[in-house]
C-alpha cells in the first residue's frame, strides 16, 4: 500500500574498481534520497577504466523499431490471455525485477534457454522452501532488538468461514507460527485487535488495544440500526418504552413493517462483523468523571434511564423512522440498479456507478448515500422510464442530502487515524475528542463538513449541501445526539491512549482533559519507566526553566491545533480551552522533578516538530 501510494525510487549504481575487478550493483531505495558512492582507481600497469554514465545510474535512450515493439506486445497479450493471467501483472515488482535480469544475462552469455536455466515448475516450488526460510532468518533477526524493548506489535485476524464452517488462524497457530520468528511468548509484544469475543478472551491477560476504526464503523451502523439483529431468546423480558420515548403524534406508518424491510435490507449483507457491538470493556480503562452538563434529546427526559444500544427500532420516534425509510429505500434502489445492471446507463448519463452497502466494508453505507446523491437525478430518469415509480418518488432528497453530511465527519477521522506506517495511537484521542465537538451542534458539523471534508469535492457538489443547511430536521437531529452518546457510551478510551498522545510533543499538555485524566496518564507513564529502569531511582532536584518567548506556530494541520501547547506560558490556568469537563488544569511539584516533569516543561524547537512522534 504504501509502495504504491509513495512510489520508491530505485537506484542502480554500480562501481568498477579496477578491470580486474567485477562490478557490483548496490540497489537503494529511498523516497527522495540520493546515493552517492565513493570511486576507487589502482595504480597498476593496466589502464584504468573510465566510469561511464550507464554505470552511475543513466540509461541510454534506445529506440527499438516497430517489429519489435510489436512482437513484445503480442507476446504479453499471449501470456495474459492464454494462461489468464491479470494485466497487473505487468506493473508487479517481481516481474519488474525479473525482466532486467534475464536482460543482463543474455548481455553476458548471448541466447539460452531459460528451462535450463532452472527456471522450472519443480526447482522453483523447492527453492520457495529455502528461500522462506532465509527470509524468516532475516525478519528474526531484524525483530530481535524491538522484541527486547517491548517495542513490537501484532494485529491477529481471526475469522469463520459460515460455509465451510471452518475457522482460520487460532491461538494455537498464532503461538505456532510466531515461534519461527523468535516470538515465544505474547507477553513480550503488544497486540492490537478488534473486539471480538474470540479475540476478547483469547488476550484478555496480554492487555491488548483495540482497534479504532473497528469501533467506529460499528457505532455508525448501531447508530442506524444496520447491525444484524439477534433472535430473542424464548421467555426473555422485553421492556417496552413506546409510550415513554415517543412523543410524537401517531402517523399512519407502520412500524412493524417498517421494521422488518429495515433488517431485511441489513439480512442482504454477506458476513457478519467480528467486532462486537455491545462489548465496550478495554484494557487499562481511564476512570472518566460526569460531565457537568447533560444534553437533551429529541425525546423525553426520561430516555436518559435507558441505554442508547438497547434502543430498538420499536421506541425511536417517528421521525426518525422516517430517516430510516429513507436509508431504506435507497438501499432498495441500489439492488435493483445492480441487479438489472443499468449502471453503465447512469454512468452515461453523466453520474457514477451506485455503490452497495456490505457489512464487513468500513463505511461502505456512507459510499452507497453518497453515490445515491451524486446520480439522484440520472437514477431518477431511469427508474422513471422503467415505470419503477414507488422506488424513487417519495424518496427525501433533503433527508438524504443531511444523512451524509452526519457521516462525512466520521469518514475523515476514519482516513486521519490511518497514517500507514507512521505511529497512530496517539490520534485515537484527538480524533475522538475532535469527533464529539464536530456533533455537538448541527452548526458545527456543518462548519467541520465545510473546512475539512468538502475541500477536494467539486463546487456542484458544495451546492448540493448548501441548500439545506440552515436547517436540521428532527430525525437528523435525533441520530446526530444518539451518535454522540453511543461514542460516550461504547468507546471506552484506553490510558495508553492518552499516554501516546502526551508524548507527542504537539499535546503533550492533553488540552481539553480533565485533572483525573491526566493524573491517571502520568501515573502510568510513572510506572511503566520504574519498570524500565528496573529500580526506583529518585529523582534529582530541578528548577523549571525560564519562560520561552511566544511565537507563532508553523502547521499545516490546522484541525488539532486547538490541542497542542503553544509554549508560550506553562501554566494553563491563564490558557484554558473550553470543554464539557470539570477543569483543564495542569499541576506539577517544583521541587523535585522526574523525567515525565521534565518533559513536560521541556524547551522544545517548534521547527524540529513533525506530525511523527518518534522523530522527537
Amino acid at each position: 500500500h504504501a509502495d504504491k501510494c509513495f512510489p520508491i525510487l530505485n537506484i542502480t549504481t554500480t562501481i568498477s574498481p579496477s578491470p580486474t575487478t567485477p562490478s557490483t550493483s548496490t540497489t537503494t531505495s529511498s523516497p527522495s534520497s540520493t546515493t552517492s558512492s565513493s570511486i576507487s582507481f589502482t595504480s597498476s600497469s593496466s589502464t584504468s577504466a573510465q566510469v561511464t554514465l550507464n554505470q552511475m545510474g543513466f540509461t541510454k535512450s534506445i529506440k527499438f523499431n516497430e517489429k519489435d515493439i510489436r512482437r513484445m506486445k503480442d507476446l504479453s497479450v499471449e501470456w495474459v490471455c492464454g494462461d489468464i493471467r491479470p494485466f497487473s501483472i505487468f506493473d508487479d515488482v517481481g516481474f519488474r525485477r525479473l525482466a532486467p535480469e534475464c536482460v543482463r544475462l543474455g548481455s553476458i552469455y548471448g541466447a539460452f534457454d531459460l528451462m535450463k536455466f532452472y527456471m522450472v515448475k519443480k526447482t522453483i516450488s523447492r527453492h520457495i522452501i529455502s528461500f522462506a526460510d532465509n527470509s524468516r532468518e532475516q525478519i528474526k533477526e531484524l525483530l530481535s532488538i524491538p522484541l527486547q524493548e517491548h517495542s513490537l506489535t501484532i494485529c491477529p485476524d481471526y475469522w469463520t468461514d459460515l460455509h465451510k464452517k471452518m475457522s482460520y488462524l487460532g491461538v494455537n497457530a498464532l503461538h505456532k507460527y510466531l515461534s519461527f520468528f523468535g516470538i515465544n511468548s505474547l507477553a513480550d509484544i503488544n497486540i492490537v485487535c478488534d473486539r471480538g469475543s474470540n479475540f476478547v478472551c483469547a488476550f484478555k491477560d496480554f492487555e491488548p488495544v483495540f482497534c479504532y476504526g473497528h469501533r467506529l464503523n460499528n457505532i455508525a451502523k448501531l447508530n442506524f440500526f444496520q447491525n444484524k439483529r439477534k433472535k430473542e431468546k424464548v421467555g426473555a423480558v422485553v421492556i417496552d418504552a413506546t409510550n415513554i420515548l415517543d412523543t410524537n403524534p401517531p402517523s399512519t406508518i407502520k412500524a412493524e413493517d417498517n421494521d422488518n424491510e429495515i433488517h431485511e435490507s441489513s439480512s442482504d449483507d454477506s458476513e457478519l462483523s467480528t467486532d462486537d457491538d455491545f462489548a465496550n470493556d478495554t484494557a487499562l480503562p481511564v476512570i472518566r468523571k460526569k460531565k457537568k452538563f447533560v444534553k437533551v434529546t429529541v425525546s423525553s427526559k426520561n430516555d436518559l434511564l435507558f441505554s442508547q444500544k438497547k434502543i430498538t427500532v420499536k421506541q425511536i420516534p417517528i421521525s426518525a423512522k422516517h430517516v430510516l425509510q429513507v436509508l431504506n429505500k435507497c438501499k432498495k434502489i441500489v439492488k435493483y440498479v445492480k441487479k438489472t445492471g443499468i449502471n453503465n446507463d447512469i454512468k452515461q448519463e453523466c453520474g457514477v456507478t451506485l455503490d452497495q452497502s456490505c457489512i464487513v466494508r468500513w463505511l461502505s453505507m456512507l459510499n452507497l448515500l453518497e453515490s445515491m446523491l451524486k446520480s439522484f437525478k440520472a437514477t431518477k430518469r431511469l427508474l422513471l422510464a422503467r415505470n419503477k415509480h414507488s422506488l424513487i418518488n417519495d424518496l427525501d432528497l433533503a433527508t438524504l442530502k443531511q444523512l451524509v453530511l452526519v457521516l462525512k465527519p466520521l469518514k475523515h477521522i476514519m482516513t486521519l487515524v490511518q497514517t500507514g506506517n507512521l505511529p497512530s495511537l496517539h490520534m485515537v484521542l484527538l480524533c475522538t475528542l475532535t469527533l464529539k465537538r464536530a456533533l455537538s451542534s448541527y452548526t458545527s458539523l456543518v462548519d467541520y463538513v465545510n473546512n475539512y471534508c468538502n475541500l477536494n469535492d467539486n463546487t456542484s457538489d458544495k451546492d448540493e449541501f448548501e441548500e439545506n443547511e440552515d436547517c436540521e430536521s428532527e430525525g437528523i437531529k435525533w441520530f446526530r445526539e444518539r451518535f454522540l452518546n453511543l461514542i460516550d457510551e461504547l468507546f471506552k478510551l484506553d490510558v495508553r491512549h492518552y499516554c501516546a498522545t502526551m508524548l507527542h510533543p504537539k499535546y503533550k499538555l492533553l488540552k481539553s482533559c480533565t485533572t483525573d485524566e491526566r493524573s491517571q496518564c502520568h501515573k502510568y507513564v510513572r510506572q511503566q519507566l520504574r519498570i524500565l529502569r528496573d529500580e526506583d531511582i529518585p529523582p534529582k532536584p530541578c528548577e523549571p526553566p525560564s519562560e520561552p518567548q511566544q511565537k507563532k506556530f508553523k502547521t499545516v494541520d490546522t484541525l488539532f491545533t486547538c490541542f497542542q501547547h503553544d509554549y508560550a506560558h506553562d501554566n494553563l490556568k491563564d490558557n484554558r480551552v473550553e470543554c464539557d469537563y470539570e477543569s483543564d488544569e495542569y499541576e506539577y511539584d517544583t521541587n523535585q522533578l522526574n523525567e515525565l516533569d521534565q518533559y513536560l516543561i521541556m524547551k522544545i524547537d517548534k521547527s524540529s516538530i513533525t506530525n511523527n512522534p518518534l522523530d522527537f
